[in-house]
């Protein structure tokens, strides 16, 4: 039902599980990389929407889109998609109980172009002999690829 009604509204399949690398000027030689799960285009306006899929609480997700610049992989992928053309995002959180739901990140081309520009602040000040801050909270912690980069677990007694 839920594809069914975007069908109507002129949405169509782009790509899905879209491999996918960019280097922003604004980064210097640092490449963005990442997977998107699903990317749609709206056949009248042209606008590319970025679909991530979420088995977890819809509330949680409602949460973390409600302050735009938490949100960093609805970001993350926007700013890799780069910024051609209106840009649109959302979860759509997937549970056997509910139909489909859609959580939107409104203006998520301005919460990628906010994310670029702390990423390069944050290279230009390492690139410059800066030390790297420690950032992370859990439960992220407890997945990220670079565990012990940003030296979390060394707190002392505070632990993901």
């Amino acid at each position: 039902a839920w594809l069914q009604a975007r069908d109507a509204e002129n949405w169509h399949f782009v790509a899905g599980e879209a491999a996918m690398r960019r280097e922003p000027a604004a980064l210097a030689g640092t490449m963005l990389d990442g997977r998107i799960d699903r990317i749609d285009a709206h056949a009248a306006s042209g606008t590319r929407q970025l679909i991530d899929y979420k088995t977890g609480s819809l509330q949680a997700l409602k949460s973390k889109v409600a302050q735009a610049l938490e949100d960093t992989q609805l970001a993350f992928y926007a700013a890799l998609l780069g910024g051609e053309g209106p840009l649109q995002a959302m979860y759509l959180v997937l549970d056997d109980r509910q139909p489909p739901q859609a959580v939107e990140h409104t203006d998520v081309a301005a919460s990628a172009a906010a994310l670029v520009d702390g990423l390069a602040q944050d290279l230009a000040r390492l690139r410059g002999g800066a030390g790297l801050p420690a950032l992370g909270e859990a439960p992220t912690c407890d997945h990220c690829e670079v565990r012990g980069l940003c030296r979390r677990d060394h707190w002392g007694d505070v632990r993901p």
